[in-house]
């Protein structure tokens, strides 16, 4: 890993620049595993080639290291035949109960307000609330930053490697908000393989598949060590996150400064939702404990059983 010599990122309101970024599973039953490749697990991110389309991109072996955790409206909305008809994002916010959301459907400004206001009016016409846990995270090798959508399989494993390394059962997000705000780790995710759901995060164990139940394509080996202070990578980290964090309260400030908040509008290619299931409901405002409550919140964005 190379650690001197990083430019320091400019302090200002632009966008930085990222990719968003996906852990694939590929939840398989039990009856199919044996087909299963794990090389088609892993991190995935689109990037356009050079004839300017978009192409599936793979992030092999990477050492990440979180800077900054937000929340974010985004997801797609499928007809009965599953194909996808409103596509939905947001900007990014740090706290569910006081910051605005500004929704974009299909591309379109269709929700500016905060989230109590509008997540009936998203499950109403959408059939969801669409939440996420979006980590940015820097890639030390190639200095590429990403915004990775959490779901509780990656979060899981992450937590695990952690209590191994200090037995000290932090979820992912108080890693990031809360253990030492002065500290960086870096995850470095080595090779993948089949496991089972059951993993036990507070006896670091992750369970191989063994032919029954579910299989899901999971990081193989996960090293976590702090990024040295003393190191210019670990201050070309910390400007980076200031960067980021300076950016999304640009976003807030912009929105807050505007006189006309948007209105709701009525829903583009509206869908009947079907029926869910009554979920536990989450207590408004404060940072999540876990990404579970966010899942739960979202009405099945995110069907990961772990």
């Amino acid at each position: 890993m190379q650690t001197n010599n990083f430019p320091t990122p400019k302090q200002s309101f632009n966008r930085p620049e990222f990719y968003y970024l996906e852990f694939k599973t590929n939840k398989t039953a039990p009856q199919y595993h044996q087909h299963m490749r794990v090389e088609d697990g892993g991190f995935w991110f689109d990037k356009k080639n050079d004839a300017g389309k978009y192409e599936k991109v793979k992030v092999k072996n990477p050492d990440f290291v979180f800077l900054n955790a937000f929340f974010q409206i985004r997801g797609t909305q499928f007809d009965n035949s599953k194909k996808p008809v409103n596509r939905l994002y947001s900007n990014f916010v740090k706290s569910i109960k006081d910051d605005i959301f500004k929704v974009y459907i299909n591309g379109n400004e269709a929700y500016a307000d905060k989230y109590e206001q509008i997540k009936n009016t998203l499950k109403v016409n959408y059939g969801g609330t669409y939440i996420s846990v979006v980590l940015f995270c820097l890639e030390a090798t190639t200095r590429q930053l990403f915004a990775l959508k959490m779901n509780a399989a990656i979060s899981n494993v992450c937590e695990i490697a952690f209590f191994t390394r200090s037995n000290c059962a932090f979820n992912i997000l108080d890693i990031i908000e809360k253990y030492d705000e002065n500290v960086f780790f870096m995850f470095s995710f080595n090779g993948l393989a089949k496991f089972a759901k059951d993993l036990q995060i507070k006896k670091g164990i992750f369970v191989p598949h063994d032919g029954r139940g579910d299989c899901y394509i999971l990081p193989k080996n996960i090293d976590v060590e702090p990024v040295p202070m003393d190191d210019d990578f670990y201050l070309y980290c910390k400007d980076l996150r200031e960067q980021i964090t300076t950016w999304v309260a640009g976003q807030q400030e912009y929105i807050h400064s505007k006189k006309n908040i948007v209105l709701p509008v009525a829903a583009p290619n509206p869908i009947t939702p079907q029926p869910q299931p009554q979920q536990p409901k989450q207590a408004s405002g404060g940072f999540p404990k876990t990404i579970k409550e966010i899942e739960r919140e979202d009405d099945g964005y995110d069907d990961l059983p772990f």
